[in-house]
């Protein structure tokens, strides 16, 4: 566990210290926080709970039953990511990935921010029927800031 400068309490997990550098992560919530309060606001609620985020890299694959992006029921499927509380997140990494902006976790951060302006769920069926929060904008948050974190190489 290595703790994430600038950002509090907040802290990432992975097997190897110099895999994703805490720097790269700081970058990571910075980009985040900030596109979040261009697209939605600021909100004190969000930045509160991104310094007390715990995010767990892992190269071990798992599979789950769950929903997809679009709300459909997955029964056996392979597991990038998951929101597991409103501040902490787990992560797959490929064997081969060397960038964030390749991982679901601007993704999973978008759930935890959710959940924790609802403080009740991070909407798990997505755009599904059954919860509420994700829009599009959600979605476009997710992109804009992957694309700069892989332009900047992170």
């Amino acid at each position: 566990m290595i703790f994430v400068p600038g950002y509090g309490d907040a802290s990432v997990i992975v097997k190897h210290c110099d895999y994703f550098r805490r720097e790269k992560a700081s970058i990571v919530l910075r980009a985040f926080e900030a596109e979040w309060g261009r697209i939605f606001g600021h909100s004190y609620t969000v930045s509160k709970n991104l310094r007390e985020m715990i995010i767990t890299f892992s190269f071990e694959r798992r599979t789950i039953k769950g929903f997809d992006i679009f709300g459909e029921v997955i029964e056996d499927g392979d597991l990038l990511g998951t929101t597991i509380s409103k501040n902490a997140v787990w992560v797959y990494v490929k064997p081969t990935a060397d960038r964030i902006c390749d991982t679901s976790l601007i993704h999973e951060l978008v759930h935890a921010s959710i959940w924790a302006l609802n403080n009740r769920h991070g909407d798990p069926d997505h755009g599904g029927p059954k919860y509420r929060g994700w829009t599009m904008k959600h979605n476009l948050l997710i992109q804009n800031v992957n694309d700069h974190l892989c332009e900047l190489g992170i």
